[in-house]
């Protein structure tokens, strides 16, 4: 198997805003009752 020698290459920034939401649900300044409504609004659809 190779090696590779060189550092991986930065990705910048993630511009999605759904995974800037579902960080911001996890966030425990809100209810437990929030953060398991809104993630089951974003899986359910």
């Amino acid at each position: 198997m190779a090696h590779d020698d060189d550092p991986p290459e930065s990705l910048g920034a993630i511009d999605d805003d759904r995974l800037r939401l579902i960080f911001t649900w996890c966030h425990p300044a809100l209810a437990e009752a929030a953060r398991v409504a809104l993630t089951l609004r974003l899986v359910g659809g």
